[in-house]
């Protein structure tokens, strides 16, 4: 548990499994013989379907669906969300809309491409509530205020106050 200068505590939780991967990061590469670039937006584990991303703040805006084994390597061993793009150089990808989840704020929704010519891009999302389908936990936080820790935050950031566990 840390203290936040006094201001605050918060719960750390993280489950005995990791996952492979640094949650809200990107994964790109150069794969030969590929002609469309494939971006993938994984999340923890949980669906994206349906998910919006801008590349290149808004060159294209493109829905994020469910593809059988369109990409398969360590880090992504299930079936994948993603789409395709022709654009010749990725340098962001961020995550517009989330389909529905409006509960869902993300860690980081803008994601820096370290090789613009990569053609496989893999996302590694992190909404700050845990859902239903996630397979890990990573450095979720929950805050303790009083006798209640509350778990569940809104668009903003902000802890709901509606939902919470009573500490005893």
């Amino acid at each position: 548990m840390e203290n936040g200068g006094g201001k605050k505590n918060i719960l750390i939780l993280n489950s005995n499994e990791q996952p492979g991967y640094k949650p809200n990061t990107a994964y790109d590469t150069l794969e030969q013989d590929r002609y469309e670039k494939l971006i993938i937006v994984e999340n923890m584990g949980a669906s994206v379907h349906n998910w919006v991303i801008s590349i290149n703040d808004g060159q294209e805006i493109d829905t994020v669906n469910t593809y059988d084994a369109i990409f398969k390597n360590k880090l992504t061993p299930y079936a994948s969300t993603g789409t395709y793009t022709m654009i010749d150089s990725i340098y962001s990808i961020k995550i517009i809309e989330t389909a529905g989840w409006v509960d869902c704020m993300l860690r980081d929704s803008v994601f820096n491409i370290s090789n613009p010519k990569s053609n496989v891009i893999i996302l590694y999302a992190q909404p700050y509530n845990l859902y239903y389908g996630m397979m890990n936990i990573v450095n979720a936080e929950w805050k303790i205020k009083g006798n209640k820790i509350y778990y569940w935050r809104d668009e903003t950031g902000e802890f709901k106050k509606k939902y919470y566990l009573r500490k005893k």
